[in-house]
This record gives C-alpha cells, structure tokens and sequence, in this order.
C-alpha cells in the first residue's frame, strides 16, 4: 500500500462535508485524500477501499498533468 493520508468520512451532510474539505486544504495535512462513503464503499475491505482511492487519485492527478 502506498504512503498516502486518506481521510474517509461517514454520514456527513454535503455542507458539512465542503467545510470539512475546505478547512483540510487549508492546513498543512500533506494533501491527503478525503472520501466520503457510499452504500458500496462500505461493504469493501478497509485496505482494498484505500488501495482504490489511492488509485483513483492518482489516475486524477495524471490527468490534471496532461491538461
């Protein structure tokens, strides 16, 4: 598994969720990853939901480069 942060959230309102993200970004968190919980991401393993998320960002970061 790689050296990320990941920071999962659960039963959040949207609100809620925007300010939590907005005061992470602010800080000096090392850029981790925040998610939020789905039907489907709770019946995954902790390890394969983080392997997942790490994947999937960075698949976004790639693509921010290429633009």
């Amino acid at each position: 598994m790689e050296d990320r942060r990941v920071i999962i959230l659960h039963n959040f309102k949207r609100e809620d969720v925007a300010k939590i993200y907005s005061m992470l970004k602010n800080e000096e968190f090392g850029d981790p990853i925040i998610a939020v919980t789905t039907e489907i991401s709770l019946t995954w393993v902790l390890r394969d939901l983080i392997n997942e998320l790490i994947m999937e960002d960075n698949e976004m970061r790639k693509n921010e480069d290429d633009l």
